[in-house]
């Protein structure tokens, strides 16, 4: 009795452990968009407020998917409020969502188009809690050109 208690909880464990990341090589999507919607109004994406996955855990591309481009509003696990423009944002890279004490994407690029000038505002940081002196820097790239910001 004692050894199937112990394969039920080891089983247990590794379900949980599986839940906390979600692992994919190829993008899950949605009917397709064709193309990127372009934005000429004041836009805000904010992933703490407006996002929600379907997944218990993070979402985490690998291989074919972390290079390839996805449009939020295809990838079939994240739900978005309204208010996101989900068929406007992009995303390329590991992470189009982390959802632990904090929800956000990370380890990517995001990309947007937009028909008229304005001003962006970028909230991100460091994901360590100093970085050293000759780490890489993460800079802050804006229509190909890096701006001063990291």
């Amino acid at each position: 009795m004692r050894k199937k208690i112990t394969l039920m909880l080891m089983a247990l464990f590794a379900l949980a452990a599986f839940a906390a990341t979600q692992v994919l090589n190829q993008a899950t999507r949605r009917a397709a968009i064709a193309e990127l919607t372009v934005i000429s109004e004041a836009t805000t994406w904010d992933f703490s407020t407006d996002v929600t996955s379907s997944l218990s855990g993070d979402l985490k591309y690998e291989g074919d998917a972390a290079n390839t481009e996805q449009i939020y509003a295809n990838i079939e696990e994240l739900t978005f409020a309204s208010t996101f423009k989900a068929d406007a944002l992009a995303f390329t890279g590991q992470y189009p969502f982390r959802s632990n004490s904090k929800k956000y994407s990370q380890a990517g690029t995001l990309h947007f188009k937009t028909s008229v000038a304005g001003k962006i505002v970028v909230s991100f940081n460091d994901t360590g809690s100093t970085a050293a002196a000759d780490a890489v820097k993460r800079y802050l790239v804006v229509n190909g050109e890096t701006s001063e910001y990291w």
